[in-house]
């Protein structure tokens, strides 16, 4: 029996177990796998099918996160202990094979890679653009035990793990055959200069998960420390950084440091060795007597540079850090989430978007950072970030003026004092897998995705529907035309009689929409008598704030615009302050057609209206009971009167008392419930007089709500 064969088709169960969702498939794979390993009768490959079979038994949502998420650019990183390696046919599996681009002419040659035992230090290669990355090997060398271990494969194939996509251990192959060498001279190869071949390799594998290049860009060595050693990074600018702070926790080996600069540099040497543009340093010692700091430039690894503080503060623009969480916090945790940006990205508000809390449950302060992690995919030009929320979701629009939104990682440190609960909300500017990773000082601090308690805030979303584009008027602006958007139902529950000043928004999801919106009391059919009465347009989004609300009471929100919407789908949102906590509210929102008065059915029916007689419109009602609300809106600026009856097609008899002389209002002209019975079919007649002497025909909306179906004759 072929023991390479066996171990290849243990990976593809491997494999297999935490991708398939058929269970009864994985079964058969396992027992296919002991039947092997009976009749292998190797102790190692029996011991890992054992454990292969408790694996599939334990496997859990989280895990299968992790290895669906392994993928990147055409190259797949299982969650898998280097330990777990037992042959190297491993590389079969888990295919790793993408070859690092390499852009230089003079080498075009592929040869295995070189060892330098004589060299001194670590040297970047100086046409390798990874200063970032070397700059992390100097730091980690220092301390031997945050080392990534490195494990040989087979001939010139090399395994390690490294920290990415929400995984502690990650299995990264590095395959150091293809090495670009230089035509003229093979002994110069395109490899970091160390006698220690592990650096090379560890090159190798961060250039091929990050860049799949000898030239990449866009990292910085707080990033590329936490992927090879899991050190929290921390990126911060030049100008927060705490010399002192920061020297105590350097000096107990509690963290690494780096320093970048910027664009701006001294074109003389003024330090013995000239400061390079947008290049990382290694700091090797801060000494707080003499206010100075040891650097090493990555590309010149005999001589060091030692700048002042004021120098520092003048050259460098960030300081990038990396934390031991083991010498810094007990407890550890892990969430991941999937951001959808069709989702929560439709409107350009907090409204929507997931949010956490990071509570402590116990009776002291304790300490707690948030380390968010997106995952490394086929797009990684994202912007993500956490947030606090503040007090008023509703109006606060997105933006964040943190650099690290953009590189991938974010750090939220925060003291807790007893029983304290902080709300975030999460944004990502695409479809993203994002991991938290919570660090505390105690496993009362927790940090939990949920939807925020209802006083707080509230959301609902909604499609625009085609047929609700009707020209209408707002009270006291009769002169504009507005286009009906949306209504919604809105009530705040609770003690009634409680002030609960509110905060609003409707937000659509493109700028080239103006919008806006009116709210009524829920009695107030008419829309005459708005709340607030401040007519214009917004583009995009219309907000009111501090509109002093009530408990118990009902009301109505109609949305607008100025012109028929481009927008396929809107959001309202609602937070507020309770001024009287003792007693707790809660809103509630529910899209709400007032055109129908709310009812279930909805009949809408255009007509045209003469001056020169009445108009009929017969309605067909087969149940022995039924509810009827009817809204006319005749489609005109002119001050018309009207006149409407409705009354049983059977008898004749008046069903609702007549209306004579009725002004249209914003709402247009209204015919409040009424009760129908015993199958009676109904007529309405509608007329209105213009005083001119040339016959006027208007053009009108009828909207007939109703409890059970009506139909036209």
């Amino acid at each position: 029996m072929n023991v390479d064969r066996c171990w290849e088709q243990y990976y593809k169960t491997l494999k297999l177990i935490y991708l398939e969702e058929n269970k009864e498939t994985c079964q058969r794979e396992i027992d296919h796998l002991v039947d092997t390993a009976i009749e292998l009768k190797e102790k190692t490959y029996s011991n890992a099918v054992l454990d292969l079979g408790r694996q599939f038994r334990e496997v859990c949502p989280k895990a299968r996160i992790m290895w669906k998420t392994s993928s990147i650019a055409g190259n797949f990183y299982p969650p898998i202990s280097i330990s777990d390696i037992y042959s190297p046919v491993i590389a079969n599996v888990f295919d790793q094979t993408t070859r690092l681009e390499c852009r230089r002419q003079e080498y075009s040659l592929r040869m295995p890679l070189q060892e330098e035992p004589n060299f001194t230090g670590i040297q970047q290669h100086a046409q390798v653009s990874d200063c970032s990355l070397v700059v992390s090997l100097i730091n980690i060398n220092r301390y031997k035990t945050t080392m990534p271990v490195v494990k040989q494969v087979a001939e010139n194939l090399y395994a390690t793990n490294l920290y990415f996509n929400g995984a502690q251990r990650r299995l990264v192959l590095v395959s150091t055959e293809n090495i670009p060498t230089m035509q003229d001279d093979p002994t110069k190869q395109m490899s970091v200069h160390s006698a220690n071949k592990i650096n090379k390799i560890l090159e190798l594998g961060l250039l091929k998960l990050t860049s799949l290049s000898y030239h990449s860009e866009g990292s910085n060595t707080a990033i590329d420390t936490y992927r090879l050693c899991g050190w929290i990074p921390d990126i911060s600018s030049i100008n927060e950084f705490n010399f002192l702070k920061v020297h105590k926790a350097f000096s107990r080996g509690e963290c690494l440091i780096a320093m970048g600069t910027g664009g701006f540099v001294p074109k003389e040497n003024i330090f013995g060795v000239k400061l390079r543009k947008y290049h990382d340093y290694a700091v090797l010692d801060i000494d707080m007597i003499n206010e100075v700091v040891t650097l090493r430039d990555p590309l010149i690894s005999d001589t060091l540079l030692t700048i002042n503080f004021d120098s520092i503060r003048k050259y460098f623009l960030q300081v990038y850090c990396n934390w031991d969480s083991s010498k810094l916090f007990m407890f550890t945790k892990d969430t991941q989430i999937f951001y959808s940006d069709k989702k929560f990205n439709p409107y350009q508000t907090l409204a929507g978007k997931p949010t956490f809390y990071l509570k402590n449950n116990s009776d002291r302060d304790e300490y707690a950072w948030v380390l968010l992690e997106f995952h490394l995919d086929k797009n990684n030009n994202t912007t993500a970030y956490l947030q606090e929320i503040p007090d008023r979701i509703s109006t606060v629009r997105l933006g964040y003026n943190d650099n690290s939104a953009e590189t991938g990682f974010q750090l939220i440190k925060i003291r807790l004092k007893p029983k304290q609960c902080i709300w975030y909300f999460c944004y990502s500017s695409t479809d993203k897998m994002l991991t938290f990773h919570t660090y505390s000082t105690s496993s009362d601090v927790v940090f939990v995705r949920s939807k925020m308690p209802g006083c707080d805030f509230d959301v609902t979303e909604c499609a625009i529907l085609p047929e609700n584009i009707v020209p209408m008027q707002y009270p006291n602006h009769s002169e504009t035309d507005i286009y009906y958007l949306a209504s919604i139902d809105f009530s705040i529950e609770g003690e009634p009689g409680i002030t609960i000043i509110t905060d609003m928004v409707v937000c659509l999801e493109t700028d080239d929409d103006l919008v806006n919106f009116q709210m009524f009391h829920w009695d107030d059919l008419d829309f005459n008598s708005p709340i607030y009465d401040e007519f214009y347009m917004n583009e995009r989004m219309f907000e009111k704030k501090d509109l002093p609300l009530t408990s118990g009471e009902r009301y109505r929100i109609v949305a607008s615009t100025a012109r028929p919407p481009i927008s396929k789908g809107y959001q309202c949102a609602v937070s507020g302050i309770n001024i009287h906590a003792d007693y707790p509210c809660s809103y509630k929102l529910r899209e709400s057609d007032v055109r129908y008065n709310s009812m279930m059915f909805k009949l809408p029916h255009v007509f045209t209206l003469a001056s020169t007689g009445i108009t009929k419109i017969s309605l067909v009602n087969r149940n022995k009971y039924n509810k009827v609300f009817m809204r006319i809106y005749p489609q005109t600026q002119e001050d018309y009167r009207y006149n409407y009856r409705v009354i049983s097609a059977d008898t004749g008899e008046d069903l609702v008392k007549p209306g004579n002389n009725i002004q249209k209002l914003y709402g247009g002209i209204v015919i409040k419930e009424f009760l129908v019975s015993d199958q009676t079919n109904l007529e309405l007649h509608l007329s209105f007089q213009d005083n001119g002497r040339v016959p006027v025909e208007l053009k009108c909306q009828l909207y007939v709500g109703s409890v059970k179906i009506i139909t036209l004759s």
